[in-house]
């Protein structure tokens, strides 16, 4: 059973991340997904999260590190039937931006 005041975190959270707080956001993420593990939407969020953070970072190794925190992401959801064909798509989308940073 979910938190019944997962809704209100989530939206909270998604304010956070929609206002560019990127971390607060995944610290608010990251509670809400400790509160309900059996969320696992809240995974590919978080995912995204990283994903969007990496994309406003102008430091090339800042950026890989969230570009691999996203990857990790993304991984944990591919033994899930139901979440992994997804996972696996962003997966390699976000491979592709990791291997497209200069080195």
């Amino acid at each position: 059973a979910l938190d019944k005041n997962v809704l209100q975190s989530v939206t909270a959270a998604n304010k956070l991340r929609d206002g560019g707080q990127y971390d607060q956001a995944l610290a608010a993420y990251q509670q809400i997904r400790e509160q309900n593990p059996k969320l696992t939407s809240i995974t590919f969020v978080v995912a995204d999260v990283y994903r969007k953070q990496a994309a406003a970072e102008t430091n090339p190794v800042a950026r890989r590190t969230l570009l691999d925190r996203a990857i990790n992401a993304y991984s944990q959801l591919l033994t899930d039937d139901t979440t992994g064909p997804r996972a696996k798509a962003e997966l390699e989308l976000t491979r592709a931006e990791l291997q497209a940073i200069p080195q």
